[in-house]
């Protein structure tokens, strides 16, 4: 369980209301370490990196459900078949402007920048603008590589890092609280010697 500090963020653009209430999607039938090129959404956002803010672009697959609903498919991250707000596989990492290849703060750095807690910089959460409450399936490799641009990028065939978590905006006021609700992450080890194994845990602070 962690809290952080929370900064209420305005809404840019209109909120589409859906006859029916109906679920958005960017499809993420990705949601077990598979992010299919035709189902990808790059989006460049700000990460707290090493000591200052740095910009990466992220490449990702995800559902948003609005208003919260459960996963349209069976999800070990979710036995309850709880209702989500999101669920999403990050693929792959491009710093922007800086070369790094400390692998392991630039994923964490760039989770904690997606959640809900550290500023929803992908807008995943951007129906939850208002809630108490926003749920997130997050998976992301857990071998990895950066390749000839400083691209971090999944390793072939890897096993997965994944949680389930709750956010919990001004709770109490001023603090965002992060509550670990499942780690479904696949104990498998990286078997190539060209790749780094990430630890899997979810990231709680901002800054890495």
């Amino acid at each position: 369980m962690s809290r952080t500090p929370y900064f209420h963020r305005a809404v840019i653009g209109v909120l589409i209301f859906l006859a029916g209430m109906v679920f958005e999607s960017r499809q993420a039938t990705a949601q077990f370490c598979v992010c299919p090129a035709t189902m990808q959404t790059t989006k460049r956002i700000t990460i707290c990196f090493n000591g200052g803010m740095q910009q990466v672009d992220v490449t990702f697959c995800d559902e948003t459900y609005c208003p919260p609903g459960p996963p349209t498919t069976a999800d070990p991250c979710d036995p309850p078949n709880d209702p989500i707000n999101a669920r999403t596989v990050i693929d792959r990492i491009c710093p922007i402007g800086f070369v790094t290849a400390d692998a392991q703060n630039l994923m964490n750095a760039t989770i904690s920048a997606m959640g809900f807690c550290c500023g929803d910089q992908a807008g995943i959460f951007a129906c939850a603008a208002g809630a108490t409450r926003a749920d997130w399936i997050v998976r992301w490799a857990k071998c990895v590589q950066f390749d000839a641009t400083g691209c971090l990028v999944p390793c072939p065939g890897s096993p997965c890092c994944g949680f389930r978590v709750a956010f919990f905006p001004g709770n109490p006021p001023g603090l965002c609280e992060t509550l670990i609700l499942d780690n479904c992450s696949d104990p498998t080890s990286c078997t190539s010697s060209t790749c780094t194994e990430l630890q899997c845990f979810f990231p709680t602070q901002c800054c890495w």
